[in-house]
């Protein structure tokens, strides 16, 4: 019986045993499973690289399908997608970009962006706004252009960008070199962190324009910005924010030499942008309705930034049932329902204007009136001068700034004074009336 016994002992004590070895797995389970990880971890990294492909590819075709190449007057154009924008087709991360090429097909001699040394050269990136690349100017990186067009009236230019910080001061997306007094035609466009983070567009002539967008910028938010300058007004477009506009004489704008991320003043370099730029286009010319909304179409399905409509917003929109306004004189562009007044606050113009917003119609259909040292001339006010000293007197109380003749009305004399009217508001009487009678 003892015997018997010690024997059901050791088959319960095997059968545990068994069952113990069952819990675990086996040597070939777990290499099963470390291979089963493994294929799906690199289906995955497979999968991302595939789509990040896809999307690069896609890319590259809007860019080469783009309106921008056949609108006249392209005399820049950068982009971080293109096997034609760097010295190599496929850079990696955190290479020194010391060139930035011009893709313009419009010209022979390329506009080329380059940087004075390797310091100073911006970061690529590959993955960065809508995953796409684009180059990291970090509040030390900037570039220079490399052909001169001279000046122009007229000026169209496109960024796509993100800010890492707002910053508490200026930062520059692109500048004229040299000093910004009124014999250089400097120009500037960028971020102004006072009085408030809006994107700006200044002049330093006499005329100055010193144009905000509506709304406020933030750090690290994807924007396409442009602006269109025509020589008389400035037209500002910001995604997501309503658009502004600037009615004052721009005049010429120097484009021989610019920089872009910062401005070079030809001694110091300063209000270098902390953040990245994706793409910049530069015309100099003002462009046409149809033709600035090919390009915005372009930028928009590319980066996947949307523009602010209050037409397309939808309902619940708090902004559906805002009405457009064109009052020149005014940086206002839409109002809410119901009353009030718009103010006339751009430069040369005084006032405000009423408007009354019912069903999409604001009512305001007057201009602003001219400022002191302003008159109008055409639809626009401009700085002038108040005619003093015409022999006889003549029938004109005021001229714009530049040189003139005014025909002598006054009983007993005849011909024309020529005379020149000064940036400050100073006439000067060239020559004068003849007196009809000795």
């Amino acid at each position: 019986m003892k015997k018997k016994k010690f024997k059901n002992i050791k088959r319960t004590n095997l059968s545990v045993k068994k069952n113990y070895h069952r819990k675990g797995f086996s040597l070939i389970e777990l290499s099963i499973v470390i291979l089963i990880i493994a294929i799906l971890v690199v289906g995955v990294t497979q999968s991302s690289r595939l789509i990040s492909i896809t999307r690069l590819s896609t890319a590259k075709q809007l860019t080469q399908s783009s309106p921008v190449s056949s609108i006249r007057g392209l005399i820049g154009w950068y982009e971080a997608t293109s096997e034609k924008s760097f010295s190599i087709e496929e850079p990696d991360d955190n290479f020194r970009v010391q060139m930035w090429k011009d893709i313009n097909p419009q010209e022979v001699l390329k506009n080329n962006l380059v940087s004075p040394d390797l310091d100073s050269s911006p970061i690529f990136r590959s993955n960065c706004i809508n995953s796409l690349p684009c180059l990291e100017f970090n509040g030390t990186k900037f570039l220079n252009n490399t052909v001169n067009f001279g000046s122009t009236n007229q000026l169209s230019i496109f960024a796509i960008f993100r800010l890492n910080n707002i910053g508490t001061g200026i930062q520059s997306i692109i500048s004229s070199k040299g000093l910004r007094v009124a014999e250089n035609l400097s120009f500037a466009y960028g971020i102004d962190q006072s009085p408030v983070e809006k994107i700006y567009y200044s002049s330093p002539k006499a005329e100055s324009i010193n144009a905000f967008s509506a709304g406020k910028l933030g750090a690290k938010v994807d924007y396409l910005t442009y602006f269109i300058d025509d020589g008389f007004s400035v037209n500002q477009y910001v995604s997501d924010h309503f658009s502004t506009s600037t009615a004052s004489v721009s005049g010429a704008k120097n484009i021989s030499l610019f920089t872009v991320g910062a401005w070079d003043d030809g001694t110091y370099t300063q209000e270098l942008i902390n953040g990245y730029i994706a793409e910049l286009i530069i015309f100099n010319r003002a462009l046409k309705i149809e033709e600035r909304k090919e390009v915005e179409k372009y930028l928009t399905k590319k980066w996947k930034i949307k523009m602010f409509d209050p037409a397309m917003c939808g309902q619940n929109c708090p902004y559906a049932n805002y009405c457009p306004v064109a009052v020149i004189g005014s940086s206002t562009n839409f109002v809410a329902p119901g009353s009030g007044n718009v103010s006339c606050d751009q430069a040369g113009y005084s006032g405000s204007i009423s408007y009354n917003c019912q069903n999409g119609n604001s009512g305001a259909n007057q201009n602003c009136s001219c400022a002191t040292g302003y008159s109008q001339d055409g639809n626009y006010c401009k700085k002038g001068c108040k005619v003093l000293g015409v022999s006889g007197g003549t029938n004109v109380s005021s001229v714009i700034t530049g040189t003139g003749s005014i025909n002598c009305s006054g009983q007993g004399f005849t011909g024309t004074a020529t005379y020149i009217c000064a940036n400050d508001g100073t006439f000067v009487l060239m020559t004068n009336c003849v007196a009809t009678t000795p």
